[in-house]
């Protein structure tokens, strides 16, 4: 979209009506151009002056709110651990508290709400009896809820369709950054036991996340 034209300096005190003129009526055209593109223009309907849609252009740095304030705007996701780069709005409070509201990673392992809290999965697998997921973001404290399911993944019974679970899992730690589960008692759905199988954990973690 084009600059559009704007004379902030008239008319000035010693300026001819005849003069002035033109630029007045270039500064009427601009604002003319300008409400109409997020707002209901002057004459279409009694909804004049209030949003029709809102846009926010792409900035090249992220604004930064005062205290008792919020700021939404565009900016690219390029946050570790796995970027997008794709734009996304931003919600930016007190200062410096900074949540990409509409963005979630590559792997869609995170994403964060407009209230600050933090939704994120892990999966991870291994042949020991004790797991560890790492969150790829922080959490402020413990996350409040974790949601975990699993499964055997190398012993597997006569059935093809009812590979061995885990059939019971103990939550062993949980920190700001990482759970770890251990594996109590491993049996197939088939009644045959799977000593020592590969294991996978499926998780879900929901808390207040840490700003980016």
């Amino acid at each position: 979209m084009p600059a559009l034209p704007y004379n902030a300096n008239i008319p000035q005190a010693n300026h001819e009506p005849a003069n002035s003129q033109p630029l007045l009526l270039q500064n009427f055209q601009s604002i003319g151009t300008l409400i109409p593109v997020d707002h209901e223009d002057f004459g279409v309907n009694n909804n004049y002056g209030k949003h029709k849609k809102v846009t926010f252009p792409l900035q090249n740095a992220a604004p930064v709110s005062t205290v008792n304030e919020f700021v939404l705007y565009n900016l690219l996701f390029n946050f570790s651990p796995t970027p997008t780069n794709l734009p996304e709005i931003f919600f930016d409070r007190n200062a410096g508290e900074r949540l990409p509201i509409t963005a979630t990673d590559v792997g869609y392992n995170y994403t964060y709400l407009p209230s600050g809290m933090l939704i994120q999965r892990g999966i991870q697998s291994g042949a020991g009896d004790q797991l560890t997921i790492t969150f790829p973001r922080g959490f402020q404290g413990t996350p409040s809820f974790i949601y975990s399911a699993q499964k055997e993944t190398a012993t597997v019974g006569p059935d093809p369709y009812y590979p061995s679970i885990v059939a019971s899992i103990n939550l062993a730690l949980t920190t700001a950054t990482s759970v770890t589960f251990d594996r109590i008692n491993s049996v197939s759905k088939t009644g045959f036991i799977a000593a020592g199988g590969n294991w996978r954990v499926h998780c879900i973690a929901i808390g207040h996340g840490v700003a980016i």
